[in-house]
Parts: C-alpha cells; sequence; structure tokens
C-alpha cells in the first residue's frame, strides 16, 4: 500500500487533496489516470480509470464513488457540487491504486448519504434484470462479467446496485429497439 502525507487542512481536519494524490501518483506510482464522470438521474458518480502511456484506457472504470452535495456556510450550490465532484475523485483514486493518507479523518461516513446500497432479492428492479439475463440467456455465473462489459465497470452481479440496475435496465430497452430498426430494415430491404 502506498501511503500519502494528508497535508491538506480544511473544516477542522486534515486530508490528502487531489492535487497532492495526483503528485504522488504521477511521480511516486508513474501511472496514467483519468476520471470518469456519470450520471444516472440525479445521482452523479466518479470513478478511476487507469491509462497507458499514450493514455489509452487499460482498466474498465474503477472504485465508483457517488458525488455527495454539501452546501456549507458561505458555499454556492455549484462549489458545493464541485466540492463533491472532487472528494469523489479522490477516495475513488485512493480505492483504485490502493493508497493511504497518513491522517485522512475525512470519512464518507461523515457526510449525507445516498441510497447507494445493494438491491434487495424482491427489488423490481432486480427481478427485471434476472427476466433481462433469462431473456437473453446468460450462463449462470456469467452474469457479472456481461453486465460489466454493457455497463462498462466492474459490476458484482451479486452486489448489484440500484443505479447499477437502472443503467442495465436503460441499455437492454436501447439496444431492444435497435434490434427492432435492424429487423424493420432487413424486411424493408427484401
Amino acid at each position: 500500500m502506498s501511503v500519502v502525507n494528508a497535508g491538506t487542512k480544511g473544516y477542522n481536519f486534515k486530508y490528502a487533496d487531489l492535487a497532492t494524490l495526483m503528485n504522488h501518483v504521477n511521480k511516486e506510482l508513474h501511472v496514467n489516470v483519468r476520471f470518469r464522470s456519470d450520471r444516472d438521474g440525479d445521482m452523479w458518480t466518479q470513478s478511476t480509470v487507469i491509462c497507458d502511456e499514450n493514455w489509452n484506457e487499460t482498466t474498465p472504470p474503477l472504485c465508483e464513488m457517488p458525488v455527495i452535495v454539501v452546501v456549507k456556510k458561505g458555499m454556492t450550490q455549484d462549489d458545493a457540487f464541485y466540492a463533491g465532484v472532487t472528494k469523489a475523485r479522490r477516495y475513488s483514486l485512493m480505492g483504485a491504486l490502493g493508497i493511504a493518507a497518513t491522517e485522512d479523518v475525512e470519512l464518507l461516513s461523515n457526510s449525507l448519504k445516498r441510497d447507494t446500497g445493494e438491491l434487495s432479492s424482491d427489488s423490481e428492479a432486480k427481478h427485471r434484470v434476472d427476466g433481462i439475463l433469462n431473456e437473453l440467456a446468460i450462463p449462470k455465473g456469467r452474469e457479472s462479467q456481461f453486465i460489466s462489459e454493457r455497463l462498462r465497470q466492474n459490476v458484482d452481479y451479486a452486489h448489484l446496485t440500484e443505479a447499477q440496475a437502472r443503467r442495465f435496465i436503460e441499455w437492454h430497452e436501447q439496444w431492444k429497439k435497435s434490434q427492432t430498426k435492424q429487423t424493420s430494415k432487413e424486411n424493408t430491404n427484401e
């Protein structure tokens, strides 16, 4: 595990800021990374993608973190949003590359939370995902890989979140529309 000095102080705690982390990643770990932003309804997430020396992505998005917006005294809504983006990027980067800060006491648990938990086995979204997997005849044990490839991020089917399920369902709806258009086009050409 790589360790970074938590030298930035704000709101009465110390933390490793994004600039310090990026400097460590570039100079000590010699890794190129970029961040990916995804939006699902009103839920924004940040994830880390590792790149080669030509900035081609070599991993799917790693360590997806929610953007949690907390408006503190003196902040505008935009300030709060970008602070949330930066915080999500810091934690995504630290998780993706196994970086620890010497004194990072600003934990996600100190912030307001969104429900990003796993789907319950009786949820409607879980039933829809299972129905799609059955419809497409995805073999047992291959669900995670199949969903991961469609969402372009690592997904654990056994721990599927509501946001991941919604994105997979949306992918399926778009895919079905494209299949219908393709079939219609082929029938017109005959």
